[in-house]
């Protein structure tokens, strides 16, 4: 129960921020955020990564640990394209796809944490409880 007021909260809150700073505002302002606070989260939680790695295989592992702490049931990763099904926001991401752009700056952040490489990614689509994603190093 607590849950489901802190997810819907959330998304009340993208539909606030979009409504203040419009769409390409929002999509700033979610990436830059997932970004920062994965970087943040993973530094204190582990200090430093200690080696780096390629950024295929920090995005692979960054999808996991999506899926580890539950923001997701489910990853796939073909080609360049990244595929994030189960979504923690499933009931309320219906209409607030910009909802994507949070998890697109905790996949950069992610990656960039472990990777000695930048890694880019680009919403495709967001329906349902999945988040289809393409990336580009």
């Amino acid at each position: 129960m607590k849950e489901d007021i802190l997810l819907m909260s959330m998304v009340e809150m993208v539909r606030n921020l979009k409504e203040l700073l419009g769409e390409r505002g929002l999509y700033a302002v979610l990436r830059f955020s997932g970004k920062r606070s994965s970087k943040g989260f993973f530094e204190r939680l582990i200090g430093d990564f200690p080696q780096r790695i390629e950024a295929e295989e920090a995005l692979k592992r960054s999808c996991q640990i999506l899926v580890e702490l539950g923001f997701f049931e489910d990853f796939k990763i073909k080609g360049d394209k990244v595929l994030l099904s189960g979504c923690i926001f499933s009931k309320e991401l219906e209409g607030v796809e910009n909802l994507s752009y949070y998890f697109v700056g905790l996949l950069e952040g992610l990656c960039e944490f472990m990777s000695k490489e930048e890694i880019k990614v680009f919403p495709l689509m967001c329906k349902e409880s999945s988040i289809a994603l393409s990336y580009a190093t």
